[in-house]
């Protein structure tokens, strides 16, 4: 069958059935229907790809230059907090597409050549093919998190995720429920409209 989110939405709380509820719920866990579902209502990407139209519809990542064949600049935006209160910035971005890669869990991981901050709020992300195609397949699948609180959560946010996005879970059983609720002072509340590039 296919997940849905329940009807059962009780003000700012949402309940999700899936076919496969995920054990853990780390970022870099790798993918699955369950797990993908639950995490994309938490984590963040730099940005999401649209592959039929090939368009990038930016989240995190507040503009990406292309510099040469291999090499892509990105800028994230400057108010990015986690559900902690944590501020979100290019050291976090690059802790976790190194941790991302190193891991190995996650699609074209193989592809990212290196990572470079090159401003409080800037990076740098080198692949190691000329493909535009592979950086935006490749990168869209990175959720981010910031460094303190994965190295604060104790075992790498397998139960207790601290995200950037509008929603925290609030109640995780491994491979049963999953209970998610609205961040209040969520960063990107006053995003209208994501840019497209």
């Amino acid at each position: 069958g296919t997940g849905y989110v329940q009807d059962s939405i009780q003000k700012d709380v949402v309940n999700i059935a899936a076919p496969d509820v995920p054990t853990n719920i780390s970022p870099w866990a790798g993918t699955s229907t369950g797990r993908h579902m639950v995490n994309n209502s938490m984590y963040q990407p730099l940005f999401e790809f649209d592959k039929l139209s090939g368009d990038r519809i930016l989240v995190l990542a507040e503009s990406i230059e292309q510099l040469d064949e291999y090499t892509f600049h990105v800028v994230l935006h400057d108010n990015i907090y986690d559900s902690a209160g944590n501020h979100f910035t290019a050291d976090d971005a690059v802790f976790c597409i190194e941790n991302c890669a190193a891991l190995g869990n996650v699609s074209g991981m193989n592809y990212i050549e290196g990572v470079e901050k090159t401003g409080d709020y800037e990076l740098d992300i080198t692949m190691n093919t000329k493909a535009d195609y592979q950086f935006d397949s490749s990168i869209s699948m990175i959720y981010f998190v910031t460094q303190k609180a994965y190295e604060d959560s104790g075992d790498e946010m397998n139960t207790q995720p601290v995200a950037t996005g509008a929603y925290k879970m609030t109640n995780f059983e491994s491979g049963s429920t999953v209970t998610l609720e609205k961040v209040e002072n969520y960063w990107g509340a006053d995003l209208n409209d994501r840019s497209e590039e």
